[in-house]
C-alpha cells in the first residue's frame, strides 16, 4: 500500500507475487529505488517489484545458503549489497546478480 505521508490517504495498493504469510522482509534497492521483497514461506527466492508493483526478477538464493524456510528482513547494507536475515540466527550477504 503506497500512503500520502500528508494525510495517510491509501494512494495505490497492489498484491504481491510472493507467498508472504509470517517472517518477511522489504528494503528499497539503493540504485533503482525497487523494493526487494522475501519471506519465510518464500523458500530462499526474493522478488524485486517496481514501485508500481510490475515484477521485474526473482533471484533464488539457495545456491548461496538461503534454502529453509528462513528468510526474515532484508536490508541494504551502505556498499550497496543486500543482507538478508534468517529464522536460523544467521545474516546473509547475498550477491543478486
Amino acid at each position: 500500500i503506497e500512503v500520502d505521508p500528508a494525510n495517510g490517504a491509501t494512494l495505490n495498493s497492489y498484491a504481491l507475487p510472493i507467498n508472504i504469510q509470517s517472517h518477511a522482509g522489504i528494503a528499497i534497492d539503493p540504485v533503482s529505488g525497487n523494493f526487494w521483497i522475501g519471506g519465510y514461506n518464500s523458500v530462499g527466492e526474493i522478488v524485486e517489484i517496481s514501485k508500481t508493483g510490475a515484477e521485474i526478477r526473482r533471484v533464488n538464493l539457495a545456491a548461496q545458503g538461503v534454502n529453509n524456510n528462513e528468510i526474515s528482513g532484508l536490508a541494504f547494507a551502505l556498499d550497496g549489497s543486500l543482507r538478508v536475515a534468517s529464522t536460523h540466527s544467521v545474516v546473509y550477504r547475498v550477491v543478486l546478480g
